[in-house]
Formats: structure tokens, sequence, C-alpha cells
């Protein structure tokens, strides 16, 4: 419902409006988890305190709105999905491409050859302090040997993984990362080596928060 409100009333595309969406859930749920009074969309009135009780507005979504694709990307912010076990599925398409005409592109392998470079990141969705895992697939069909670097988390505060991929095949990559305060995350893979040929296509991957220890 965030998603649709914004991006409806805004006008912004559903990389924007998932990025402001997630920004404004990962702070409800910071403050939650600090001890915060909560109240739910779906509640037909609250309790506020000093002012008594208010009645709610409804939201009814108008015809021709569809983004459910885009906003199911926040569904770990779902009270309805107790403590999101099975995680959170982020596809292919929330990413960027920096070679790609256009990010959608679903299905379909992206060129591997050229220099060193970032070959895609994102998708800069708002998470709220905790430890997030990221566990992605991507196939890849690389020009003999080649070189990745995975990385996951924040700006430069990051976990990364730097390996050598020798065979063509579907690998999946997991790293953890804690936030200590709220962010935008970033899972991103960069080209080590040049590359002559070959090709990659990433598969989106699921992300999942960790109890803390």
């Amino acid at each position: 419902m965030v998603f649709s409100i914004l991006k409806t009333r805004d006008n912004l595309s559903d990389n924007e409006a998932n990025y402001e969406a997630s920004l404004r859930l990962a702070t409800a749920w910071a403050w939650k988890e600090r001890g915060a009074v909560c109240f739910y969309f779906d509640d037909e009135s609250i309790e506020v305190p000093e002012l008594g009780r208010v009645q709610l507005f409804a939201y009814e979504q108008r015809p021709g709105e569809n983004h459910k694709c885009f906003a199911r990307a926040l569904s770990m912010f779902d009270y309805r999905g107790g403590d999101q076990a099975g995680g959170t599925k982020w596809g292919g398409e929330l990413f960027s491409y920096p070679d790609a005409v256009t990010n959608n592109e679903q299905g379909l392998p992206r060129d591997l050859a050229g220099r060193r470079r970032l070959l895609f990141n994102g998708p800069n969705i708002f998470l709220p302090p905790g430890i997030w895992r990221f566990t992605a697939e991507l196939t890849i069909d690389p020009p003999g040997n080649t070189e990745l670097l995975i990385e996951w988390g924040h700006g430069y505060d990051v976990s990364d993984y730097t390996t050598p991929i020798t065979k063509p095949g579907r690998y999946e990559i997991s790293l953890e990362k804690k936030w200590s305060d709220l962010h935008p995350a970033d899972f991103r893979v960069s080209l080590m080596i040049p590359a002559l040929e070959g090709s990659f296509e990433f598969h989106g991957g699921l992300l999942t928060r960790l109890k803390q220890p």
C-alpha cells in the first residue's frame, strides 16, 4: 500500500517508489523495535496519547494500479509475514545494469565481454538495523578464467568476496552484513579481469534477516 500511494501520488518510477517506500517502512520498523507504539493500516482507529481515538483514513487502490511485482520486493515489511522465515525474493528486474538499455530484460543473457567494470547492482531498498543475508543466483559462461568481485552492504561498508570462475554454470552466492542503522541495500557484482567474450544472467536472490546472536 505504501508503495502504491507514493508511486501514484508523486508520479514515481517503480524503483523510485521502492526507494521512498522502503525508507518509510524501515524507519517504522526500527522505531517499533525500539519500543514505539505500533498501529497498522487496516486498524479501524488508533488511540493517540493525549488526543484520544482517531478514525483512520481508508485507502482504496485506484483502477489501473497494478504494482504487485515491484511491491513484493517490500514484503519483509508486511506484518502478516511473521518472522519472514521464508525470506523476500528480489528479482533481477529490481537491479541496475550499467551496460543495458533497459533493466527489465528477463531471461536474457547479457554480454560479459569488455573491460573491468560493474556488471550490476541494486536494488537500493532501505533495510532497518539487523543482520541481513542475501543469497543470489548467477549463470555465467566465462571466456576461460575470469574473476568476480561480489559485494553486499551499503556504500563502502560491505561484506565482499572475490572468486575465480573457470567453468560455465549456475552459481549461488551468499553474503551476510550487519546494518547498524537505516541504509539502502546494495548487492553488486563486478568483473575484475577484462573478457573478450562470454555472457552472464542474474536470476535475482533471496533476502533474509538473521536472528541476533
